[in-house]
């Protein structure tokens, strides 16, 4: 902790470094969810998620341990990134493992493996070599319209997206 209320608040910008370190330790948590499968674990996992999707790394656990075991030994240097694809990634991640507690909670264990799967690869990504899919999923979607590029002008820049890209074509 560093955040010092309870109001919701995502920055705007982060660290780079963090998050990627902090996907180590979701890669870590998913991954034990998947073998042990104790919903005490997703319970865990889906918290963390949305912790971060609403409030930022502030009140995270998996981020603050990010921070002091793997960027502060490291001295790695602050390297911004776009919060807004990140915080979108937050979401998707909050779906993903609250839909997985819900599936382990209702007996679905199959179900909840899948998504605990799909969280253990993308987080892999992310922390082996930088590459968030959720992020990659938003700039597309700015790309279509779908999202207006105020929300991450750089964005379309980080993904090459042209501007003006007409998807009809």
């Amino acid at each position: 902790m560093e955040q010092n209320s309870l109001k919701p608040h995502f920055p705007e910008q982060l660290d780079e470094n963090a998050v990627r370190a902090t996907a180590v330790f979701v890669f870590i948590t998913a991954l034990a969810g998947l073998i042990i499968g104790h919903w005490l674990i997703l319970a865990f996992l889906a918290y963390e998620f949305l912790a971060r999707l609403v409030y930022g790394p502030g009140i995270s656990l998996q981020a603050y341990l990010a921070r002091q075991l793997i960027i502060k030994p490291m001295h790695r240097p602050f390297r911004a990134t776009p919060g807004a694809p990140k915080r979108f990634a937050q979401f998707v991640g909050t779906v993903f493992s609250v839909s997985a507690l819900a599936a382990a909670l209702l007996g679905q264990t199959f179900l909840a493996q899948i998504l605990l799967g799909v969280l253990v690869f993308f987080s892999f990504l992310e922390f082996s070599v930088g590459f968030c899919a959720a992020c990659f999923m938003f700039a597309q979607a700015i790309r279509l319209g779908l999202v207006s590029e105020k929300y991450c002008e750089v964005c379309v820049v980080k993904y090459d997206i042209p501007r003006g890209f007409d998807p009809s074509i």
